[in-house]
């Protein structure tokens, strides 16, 4: 089981594509070129981890699946 649940924002993603990249069983892009999850155990958390760092866009939220606390980015999606 993973120890992250991903989250993706795809107002920020800007079509980098670090993320599919990395973790290409993880990531695609959907119609509109916006990266989706595809299968979040397609990568180890590490993996997942590195390739939200990546994203220069910050699109790419991981989320402890234990506490719900947020690992990456350290803000919610929502501005908050």
């Amino acid at each position: 089981m993973s120890r992250y649940r991903i989250e993706v924002d795809t107002k920020r993603c800007q079509s980098y594509g670090s993320c599919l990249n990395l973790a290409p069983k993880a990531f695609a892009w959907d119609a509109r070129r916006k990266v989706r999850i595809t299968d979040a155990a397609g990568a180890a958390d590490a993996v997942l981890l590195k390739a939200a760092k990546l994203c220069p866009y910050r699109a790419i939220g991981v989320i402890d699946a234990a506490t719900g606390l947020r690992v990456f980015p350290r803000w919610t999606f929502d501005g908050g």
